[in-house]
């Protein structure tokens, strides 16, 4: 994922993203990215008559640009 270029380049506030509860490589990947954990999603799409959940990742542009994507993880750890 290239955060970098959501928040230098197109000067976005916010970026989420979400996946599977399930799909652990995702999670892996989001938060290699600098995104943090922000909660489940209950029963947001339906597919085969089964519904589904999704997990909810996100970082804020200050986070992100105080020391990149290890910086964002840090910051929110800190502040809890």
């Amino acid at each position: 994922m290239r955060l970098e270029f959501g928040f230098e380049e197109k000067r976005l506030e916010r970026i989420a993203a979400a996946a599977d509860p399930k799909n652990i490589a995702s999670w892996k990947a989001m938060e290699r990215a600098g995104m943090i954990r922000e909660g489940l999603l209950r029963h947001t799409w339906k597919y085969q008559d089964v519904w589904h959940d999704e997990v909810l990742y996100g970082v804020i542009r200050s986070e992100f640009l105080a020391e990149g994507c290890r910086g964002a993880i840090r910051f929110y750890y800190q502040s809890r």
